[in-house]
């Protein structure tokens, strides 16, 4: 149960961020100091090499890429029969990806807050060092900002901690045993 509470007020921190940081978008529009010198350092940094080697990392968090791997692991672990298991990751993935759709629709801004691509492997609960590289890879290619990543790892840290309290919350609850605890006449 301790578990199950630190990662309902870790959800809750994380979601806090992600609220900041797409308050900040919708009251400035447009990038904040830190991602312009966060973007100039990479400009001024950036090589060819580096270039190559991020460009296919950043597609490890691709829409088409983690429903793959999502539907192989949902297989894998129904034939083993963790069915529950199987059935938590089918509602945190189909989950990710309303979240993110309206969440979108809410901001509604030019820039887009949050990285899709950010939130999807840090819901999905790709290796964290996946969904590091996956950001690293979308400030060095200019393709987001850098507050742009943080929100996205922030609501994708959010969804995944917030789901899997509800879940450890739910299996605990169904394992109660409550025959006794019936309301006397």
């Amino acid at each position: 149960m301790v578990l199950t509470l630190g990662a309902g007020i870790l959800a809750f921190a994380a979601a806090l961020l992600f609220a900041q940081l797409a308050h900040s978008e919708l009251s400035s529009g447009g990038a904040t100091s830190i991602d312009q010198q966060v973007n100039r350092w990479v400009l001024a940094h950036r090589s060819e090499g580096l270039t190559d080697v991020l460009r296919p990392a950043t597609n490890l968090a691709d829409g088409l890429v983690v429903a793959v791997v999502s539907l192989v692991a949902v297989s894998v672990l129904a034939r083993q029969r963790r069915r529950w298991l199987a059935g938590s990751l089918v509602i945190t993935s189909a989950g990710t990806a309303m979240l993110i759709q309206t969440v979108k629709a809410i901001i509604d801004g030019p820039r887009p807050v949050p990285s899709e691509r950010l939130v999807t492997a840090t819901a999905g609960a790709l290796a964290a060092g996946v969904a590091a590289l996956v950001g690293v890879s979308r400030i060095y290619l200019g393709v987001h900002w850098t507050s742009d990543v943080v929100a996205g790892w922030a609501l994708g840290l959010a969804w995944l901690t917030g789901t899997s309290a509800m879940l450890v919350l739910w299996s605990s609850i169904r394992r109660l045993d409550l025959t006794g605890l019936r309301p006397s006449d």
